[in-house]
């Protein structure tokens, strides 16, 4: 078993997820402790996709598979270069699948870091120096052909650079109109989104 990486809590603390060096996620559910105990973490579900490290996830805002009304939304990024949108959904007797929903591959190497904003525009943080802009609902859809060549896509796709080395960070502030970076040149940098 490999160590977990980075730790992501949703908004309303009931959900984490954790990332590894064994190429999976863990989604885990925070349930209520004992008076004077510790919460207790239960491993809900597994998501396999990647086929390197997982370096970093999001949660989409308003995270609950048990709402149907809610998009629950998670990205997981790593050293594969891929960004997969899951989609986790509750099945009738309660326990949760994690379903591949689309994968993007705009970078040009390892994605370090990702985030998603309240709107839903998910930022990648490449080890290229790029930040990729994007919407979780139309992923750009690239061959393999296409990402190699470096094409760009029809799609929305904003691409942020002002880095001068690997980006390893993302995050967007509450109401997703401020973006700020850091990267392995030792700079962090806000960006008006």
């Amino acid at each position: 078993r490999y160590s977990a990486l980075p730790i992501y809590i949703n908004r309303d603390g009931r959900w984490l997820l954790s990332t590894s060096y064994d190429q999976t996620a863990r989604l885990w559910e925070v349930t209520a402790a004992d008076s004077g105990s510790n919460p207790a973490l239960v491993e809900r579900a597994v998501l396999s996709g990647h086929t390197w490290w997982v370096w970093s996830g999001a949660f989409n805002p308003g995270f609950n598979p048990f709402d149907r009304t809610a998009e629950s939304l998670l990205v997981t990024a790593g050293q594969d270069g891929k960004a997969i949108v899951w989609r986790i959904i509750a099945a009738e007797d309660g326990e949760l699948q994690a379903l591949q929903q689309a994968t993007f591959l705009a970078h040009r190497g390892p994605i370090h870091g990702v985030d998603i904003s309240p709107s839903g525009r998910v930022a990648t943080a490449g080890s290229e120096g790029r930040i990729l802009l994007w919407n979780i609902n139309q992923v750009p859809q690239l061959s393999l052909d296409e990402w190699l060549s470096g094409t760009s896509v029809n799609q929305e796709l904003t691409e942020l650079r002002g880095h001068l080395g690997a980006v390893l960070a993302v995050r967007f502030s509450p109401a997703s109109e401020l973006l700020v970076s850091g990267g392995r040149d030792n700079a962090v940098i806000a960006w008006n989104t």
